[in-house]
């Protein structure tokens, strides 16, 4: 995708609009930036490697998005 002008930046996540991993929420909600714990994660069906105290903002995270529970 292209990338947005710093003078119009889309709603929801910055990143939405060019991201593989894009879902509804994140074209409305910007996700929070958030520390993770380390370890084995399912992220849409593959298993990744988090180092632990690794700060994201991602809605693929559950502790980037609001409301969630850690």
């Amino acid at each position: 995708g292209a990338t947005p002008s710093p003078l119009s930046w889309p709603t929801g996540c910055r990143f939405h609009n060019r991201c593989p991993y894009v879902m509804e929420i994140c074209q409305t909600t910007p996700p929070l930036l958030a520390s993770v714990q380390g370890g084995e994660r399912k992220v849409l069906g593959t298993t990744i490697e988090v180092r632990d105290g690794r700060r994201v903002a991602c809605h693929l995270y559950p502790e980037s998005t609001p409301g969630e529970s850690l």
